[in-house]
């Protein structure tokens, strides 16, 4: 496995990694000068396990990961983001990401962005998975943090709702088909 990205997201993914036996991290990519050199572990809050982190494309190729968890911000960098994932993929290695949300569905995600990467995957005989939670940190860890104090959970469910949300996530397939937002309970999205 390779990780690329060690932010708040991408340093819980890097520990992740590194604590699962069945994985063998051999490479680290960071974009701040400051974490170059620095161990893997050590990104993540965990004892060293010997990998150093790089900026280097060229290094993180040469370690041949079978993976790459791409947890680099997508954010304002969308085009960069997918050449970055092209790359890996064409390179033979598989990525998986939660960086590029609109690709968790395909068909609603721009066709310039599935053109390239189809391309790079059948190029590399490689895959790509998307996934993921947004905005994670809502989704994902308030909940978790006001559960905390519960005694007991007899269950949970949780709806998402922003004012104008087309506006500010102004992918309608998305949010509507793959997401079901205005969709009613058990809506299953086409594919």
């Amino acid at each position: 496995m390779a990780q690329v990205g060690t932010g708040l997201t991408g340093r819980e993914a890097l520990r992740a990694i590194i604590d699962d036996p069945a994985l063998d991290l051999v490479a680290v990519k960071v974009s701040t000068p400051e974490k170059v050199g620095v161990d893997a572990g050590q990104l993540c809050g965990t004892t060293d396990v010997g990998v150093a982190a790089t900026r280097d494309v060229s290094e993180v190729l040469a370690s041949a990961p079978d993976c790459v968890a791409y947890c680099a911000t997508a954010v304002r960098r969308e085009e960069a983001a997918i050449a970055d994932i092209a790359a890996y993929l064409e390179a033979g290695i598989n990525v998986v990401t939660f960086a590029t949300i609109p690709m968790v569905y395909p068909p609603a995600a721009p066709t310039a962005w599935r053109a390239v990467l189809e391309s790079a995957a059948q190029k590399g005989n490689s895959t790509f998975y998307a996934t993921g939670s947004e905005p994670g940190f809502i989704s994902l860890n308030i909940p978790t943090a006001l559960f905390a104090g519960a005694g007991r959970v007899d269950s949970y469910r949780m709806d998402e709702y922003a004012v104008d949300l087309d506006k500010a996530y102004p992918i309608w397939d998305v949010l509507h088909e793959s997401m079901g937002f205005g969709k009613p309970d058990g809506h299953v999205p086409a594919r």
